[in-house]
């Protein structure tokens, strides 16, 4: 039986968030290093982390959040996602 996930909606807030939003993005420049490495928790910002946090409280395992799961810069991924 496949493991449930939980999905969030957030707002990336004010735009001198720009930077980390960037950061956070799953591209497809650095689609390759996630997959094999993940994803590192402390750089994310506050939001994403309670998110986590309260993803495991609840008892998932998985989260799932459009920035991570959706490469950002192809539009093929982006069509693929937003449908489903």
């Amino acid at each position: 039986m496949p493991e449930s996930f939980a999905i969030a909606s957030y707002a990336w807030g004010s735009s001198s968030q720009a930077d980390t939003k960037r950061r956070a993005q799953t591209t497809k420049e650095n689609i390759g290093c996630r997959m094999a490495s993940g994803i590192e928790v402390t750089g994310l910002p506050k939001t994403i982390q309670d998110l986590i946090e309260v993803t495991r409280q609840i008892g998932h395992r998985y989260l799932w959040l459009d920035a991570f799961c959706i490469v950002q810069n192809d539009n093929d991924d982006e069509t693929i996602n937003l449908t489903q």
